[in-house]
């Protein structure tokens, strides 16, 4: 039996309920477009894109570097990180999903944020994830009424990737 908690607003919530963000990632090119999702716990802030420093000799999925704050943060496409092509930062209004990551703050590049939506547990989908080559770095499907939400953990997207100064000299 799944305990319940209850909020001060007296709205009941299970145990192994989430937050996601929800978030749509569409390729101009190939008209390809699909949702994805991130626990709200894997994300510090959503910030507009500023100006994003290119370094030379970089990943092709790393987009450059940006400063948060006197931070200096690695910007990571992850577009190209799910084989999309590059993201356009000119012809679009794209925001940035800041993480820490491994002591490490990172930002991913997407689209745009659709909405935030309250999911339980029990309504993640792993079952499709057994013969996946990408099951390392998803953590399950969602579906509702009208789409299917492809739920990601963004440290292990970028777990297996080097992005330390050794990879962009």
């Amino acid at each position: 039996m799944v305990k319940e908690k209850k909020k001060m607003t007296s709205e009941v919530i299970t145990d192994n309920a989430m937050e996601i963000i929800i978030f749509t990632l569409k390729d101009p090119k190939t008209k390809r477009s699909e949702i994805y999702g991130v626990d709200v716990k894997q994300i510090q802030e959503i910030r507009n894109v500023e100006k994003i420093t290119r370094l030379p000799k970089a990943p092709a999925f790393v987009k450059g570097i940006m400063n948060l704050r006197g931070q200096i943060i690695t910007i990571i496409d992850i577009k190209q990180k799910l084989d999309f092509n590059e993201s356009d930062i000119e012809n679009q209004n794209p925001c940035i999903l800041i993480s820490k990551i491994n002591d490490q703050t990172l930002g991913f590049l997407i689209d745009d944020v659709d909405e935030v939506i309250r999911i339980d547990g029990k309504d993640i989908d792993q079952n499709t994830l057994e013969n996946s080559n990408s099951a390392s770095y998803l953590q399950g499907f969602v579906k509702t009424k009208d789409r299917l939400i492809i739920l990601l953990d963004l440290e292990k997207l970028i777990l297996n990737t080097k992005i330390n100064s050794e990879d962009i000299k």
